[in-house]
């Protein structure tokens, strides 16, 4: 609800300042962090990363979007059904673990999980997920230098 009477300069600064936030919000439209589904938001980031990661000349992908598109083809199917505020350190740990059991390296490992970080920080900066999302998930250190933690799963190479 607009404040003012309708037609007040009051209630046509709020309507314009409304439409101003709209038009520069990812989704078209106003967003509540606690609803945002995992999966809505990395949609959006997706269709982010393909607007800005092209290389300038010939407007080809550039292997940063490869990356990002690997990070999100192993966070949807787990956890895609899920509201993106639930996404907490247990979940960030449990992604991390499922590529590890790629046999990717520990600084493998830890770029992908810098992205996974990415995607939430640019979710806070567009207000689409709480700060407090992001505050967490920051909260995960990164593996050390050593040998990689044996993982649970049963495809795992270690």
């Amino acid at each position: 609800m607009l404040p003012g009477r309708f037609g007040s300069k009051e209630s046509k600064d709020a309507h314009a300042r409304l439409c101003l936030e709209i038009a520069a919000s990812p989704t078209g439209a106003e967003a509540n962090p606690e609803d945002t589904s995992l999966v809505e938001l990395l949609n959006h980031y997706r269709k982010h990363a393909r607007r800005i990661y092209r290389d300038q000349p010939t407007s080809k992908p550039t292997d940063e979007l490869r990356q990002i598109e690997t990070v999100i083809r192993f966070i949807r199917p787990i956890y895609g059904d899920d509201a993106a505020a639930s996404f907490g350190p247990l979940a960030l740990r449990a992604v991390r673990e499922k590529f590890i059991a790629k046999g990717w390296s520990r600084k493998t490992v830890n770029a992908r999980v810098d992205r996974v970080l990415r995607i939430f920080r640019w979710g806070v900066g567009e207000e689409l997920i709480g700060p407090e999302v992001l505050q967490r998930l920051e909260a995960v250190n990164g593996l050390r230098v050593g040998p990689l933690p044996r993982t649970c799963h049963p495809s795992s190479p270690r």
